[in-house]
């Protein structure tokens, strides 16, 4: 009864305070019912269970070996304090980097865990987020002593591709698009001569009397394809782009320590432009092309494992039923139209990611 009055009046609180935020907002009633929704279903569902469940992907539940998958799906960021997202609607588009790399160390002591894959399918995102996980594979192998394979279905780009070569093989599925070995940084807006301005909270505008400036930072040969823009300083520019060939060092430092490629060969001939699964393996960026089965019959053989005494089983957090519910398609869709990408709050940072950021924030 104590823990029904609690969230009662936790409710009612909740109530009060959507209403504030819904008036500021321009009085939506989408947006009431939206968060007032979510945030009764994050409390209701924290009055569920909070154990995770096991979810097997591949053999039979009671095998008596067993492998991990972590999946890594979607923009790579550090940790939760990167990106605004209160109620949690931008999970299953993010991959926090931090939060995985303490999964691996959890894993490292566990003994009924014979190995682990790397389920990607990443852009990329933040350079530390990608290094954190790349630290945590690391950390792991070094500790366990065993097997990681990164298996890539649908990309594996900039950050992505870091966090693929962590695993002691990588291999892609038919139809997976893999490299964009650079950093980019941007954009950088120029509003040149303002003369008007408003300054709505969703809806607000500039005007210009010579329109905006755009300018990327770029490493890597062919980074910013396609990109129709291009004002800074030359010495902001000259400092912007020594940062960025720094980071741009160490990403090309470790995966030619990783794939056994040429520095020299990475930089001016593979660049970063994104290859099919035929040209990535010619060029010795990914092991082989196999389906998932076969990526996973790969670990088990590498870990001395018969194919039939093996399970791939995945660890999820239970939303619980409420949550589950107030997650639904329509109610996410529904808050993303009124708040932009928390891809926007990385703008102004130097990423490992493919793709027009700028694109999320239109």
């Amino acid at each position: 009864m104590g823990i029904f009055k609690r969230f009662v009046t936790f409710s009612l609180k909740v109530f009060l305070a959507t209403i504030i935020v819904s008036i500021t907002l321009g009085g939506s009633i989408i947006v009431f019912f939206v968060i007032f929704g979510i945030i009764l279903g994050q409390a209701a569902s924290s009055l569920e269970s909070a154990q995770g469940s096991r979810k097997v992907l591949y053999g039979k539940e009671d095998a008596p070996y067993k492998f991990a998958s972590i999946p890594i799906h979607g923009v790579i960021v550090g940790d939760t304090s990167d990106i605004s997202d209160p109620f949690g609607l931008m999970s299953d588009s993010l991959a926090y980097g931090y939060d995985v790399k303490k999964k691996l160390r959890e894993l490292a002591q566990n003994k009924d865990i014979h190995g682990v894959v790397l389920s990607i399918n990443s852009p990329g995102g933040t350079i530390y987020g990608a290094k954190a996980i790349a630290d945590g594979v690391a950390e792991y192998k070094r500790i366990s002593g065993k097997p990681v394979i990164s298996f890539i279905s649908g990309i594996a780009a900039s950050g992505g591709y870091w966090v693929a070569v962590s695993g002691d093989s990588v291999f892609a599925d038919a139809g997976t698009s893999i490299g964009s070995i650079g950093v980019i940084s941007g954009p950088y807006q120029f509003y040149d001569k303002v003369i008007a301005q408003d300054g709505g909270i969703l809806d607000g505008g500039v005007v210009t009397q010579n329109g905006i400036e755009t300018t990327f930072i770029t490493a890597g040969k062919y980074k910013d394809l396609g990109n129709p823009f291009r004002k800074l300083t030359k010495e902001e520019l000259a400092t912007m782009q020594t940062m960025v060939n720094n980071e741009y060092d160490g990403f090309l430092e470790y995966v030619s320590s990783r794939r056994n490629i040429n520095k020299g060969t990475l930089r001016d001939s593979i660049g970063a432009l994104v290859y099919d699964t035929k040209m990535s393996k010619e060029k010795n960026l990914i092991d082989a092309v196999m389906n998932k089965e076969d990526a996973y019959k790969e670990l088990a053989k590498r870990a001395n494992i018969s194919e039939d005494a093996f399970s791939i089983v995945e660890e999820s957090p239970n939303k619980g039923f409420f949550k589950s519910l107030l997650e639904s398609r329509l109610a996410t869709i529904a808050f993303r139209e009124q708040f932009s990408s928390p891809l926007c709050q990385l703008t102004t940072m130097r990423l490992v990611y493919h793709g027009d950021v700028a694109a999320f924030c239109k």
